[in-house]
Order: C-alpha cells, then sequence, then structure tokens
C-alpha cells in the first residue's frame, strides 16, 4: 500500500476535493477552464498526483486580498472574464 504523500500516490476527484476542502463541483470547473492543478488522465479515470497538488497549493499563495495569480487576472467576482 502507498502512503499517503508519497511520489506515486494518486487521488480520485472526490477524494481530490476532500483533500482540497473544496467541493468535486468545483474542480471539475477548474479542470475545464484550466484554472486547478495539474491531473493525470487514466483511461477514463481522472486522478491527482497528491506532491502536485501541494505544489500547486503552495503556487496560490496570497499576502492580500488584492493580490492575483496569473490565472486570476482578468477575472471579476462569479469568475466570468473581464474585458479588457
Amino acid at each position: 500500500m502507498e502512503a499517503l504523500g508519497s511520489p506515486s500516490h494518486k487521488l480520485s476527484v472526490r477524494e481530490t476535493a476532500a483533500y482540497l476542502k473544496v467541493s468535486k463541483s468545483w474542480l471539475d470547473k477548474r479542470r475545464l477552464d484550466g484554472n486547478g492543478p495539474a491531473y493525470l488522465k487514466l483511461g477514463r479515470r481522472v486522478v491527482y498526483d497528491v506532491i502536485g497538488l501541494e505544489t500547486w497549493a503552495v503556487g496560490h499563495k496570497r499576502r492580500h486580498t488584492a493580490e492575483k495569480h496569473g490565472s486570476d487576472a482578468g477575472l471579476r467576482a462569479g469568475g466570468r472574464q473581464t474585458h479588457l
């Protein structure tokens, strides 16, 4: 059995949502718009690497609410794209 957090440990979409404390729907939407964590497609299954999730989360740290991440730039409340 693989240890949680080992480089080869993979999580299902539901497990990943629980791990990140977000809804499955939020994770599905981020996969569609390309703003979520990297994932692997194994046949019909979508899985996430635990180490990759930690790396993605660290890349989304903020010091204040006005700070934008590259994937957040141009988005306004509700996730709709703004026109610049």
